[in-house]
């Protein structure tokens, strides 16, 4: 998918009126989690999410991130009961 801007009439407009911004090349890695949780695909959260590319990838990254950490913190107990 791409997305279009379309200016203001008030704005400045110089060529065609608009701006398109391509998806950019390349697949995003998969952030790995530890070894009892499953790793997550960024492509498979922006397709779930609908996000196309409304968030730059590192923003996306840093976000799966910190909830990666929460979810891994909040199920710290029953991580340790599950490997008992």
């Amino acid at each position: 998918m791409m997305t279009l801007i379309i200016p203001r009439k008030e704005a400045p407009v110089s060529g065609e009126g608009t701006v398109v911004i391509p998806q950019p090349a390349g697949d995003e890695p998969v952030i790995k989690n530890t070894f009892f949780f499953p790793d997550i695909d960024p492509k498979r959260v922006r397709e779930r999410m609908r996000l196309e590319q409304t968030v730059a990838p590192a923003r996306l990254r840093e976000a799966i991130k910190s909830g990666m950490a929460e979810t891994n913190a909040e199920l710290y107990e029953y991580r340790e009961q599950k490997i008992a």
